[in-house]
């Protein structure tokens, strides 16, 4: 190879330029067990277009220092 790097297209998003109005951000943990609970959790509280923070151990992660895990 010539040193250039060869780059494959994997899918194509179009994004409106428009301005985005987000409701509430919300902290998530990424365990997919609970993305059932929480879709139906942020439904019922009319939280249409959340700005998903989705870490591993969700809020704690935030909450405590790494010693305490």
């Amino acid at each position: 190879m010539d040193g250039t790097r060869l780059r494959r297209k994997v899918f194509h998003f179009d994004s409106p330029a428009e301005a985005y109005t987000a409701d509430p951000a919300v902290v998530c943990c990424f365990d997919h067990r609970i993305n059932l609970t929480v879709g139906k959790f942020l439904q019922r509280k009319a939280i249409l277009h959340p700005d998903m923070i989705i870490v591993a151990g969700g809020a704690k992660t935030l909450a405590f220092s790494p010693q305490r895990f």
